[in-house]
């Protein structure tokens, strides 16, 4: 009896597996989204855009099944890939956005949005990853 319950989960039906198919689409646009808009912060400061980081978040949201959540997992892997410097130019271009969408003109609202998220999890993890190089380095000196 046992087994046949569990034979049982294990069968997908037709149905199931085309839901899966979708949700698991649906992930990897929202995931090739929101690098997309890291790449536009990640150009030397001088070069930055903040008109083009609009235009991708705007793509973004109005794609086919819209801009469900920001993955906040991608931005943390893409900063803990960078170097100090290409660090501290995302953050600069981050925040050069965080401005433009504040400023005089006129954003949509979920634009202003997305770029105080953006912004707002972009310094916890720079924060976070400088008290992580304080505690850890001495101890690694000292190691040695």
């Amino acid at each position: 009896m046992r087994n046949d319950s569990i034979e049982q989960l294990q069968r997908d039906t037709p149905e199931e597996v085309k839901v899966a198919s979708q949700n698991s689409m649906k992930f990897e646009r929202m995931k090739r989204g929101v690098l997309v808009v890291c790449e536009t912060f990640a150009i030397p400061t001088r070069e930055y855009n903040a008109e083009a980081t609009e235009n991708e978040i705007i793509k973004f949201i109005h794609s086919e099944g819209g801009l469900l959540r920001i993955l906040y997992s991608e931005i943390n892997m893409r900063l803990m890939n960078m170097t100090l410097e290409e660090r501290g130019v995302f953050s600069t271009n981050v925040e050069k956005f965080l401005s433009f969408v504040l400023g005089e003109e006129e954003h949509e609202i979920d634009v202003i949005k997305i770029a105080l998220k953006i912004y707002d999890h972009t310094q916890l993890v720079i924060s976070q990853m400088t008290s992580v190089d304080e505690i850890l380095s001495p101890r690694l000196d000292e190691a040695k």
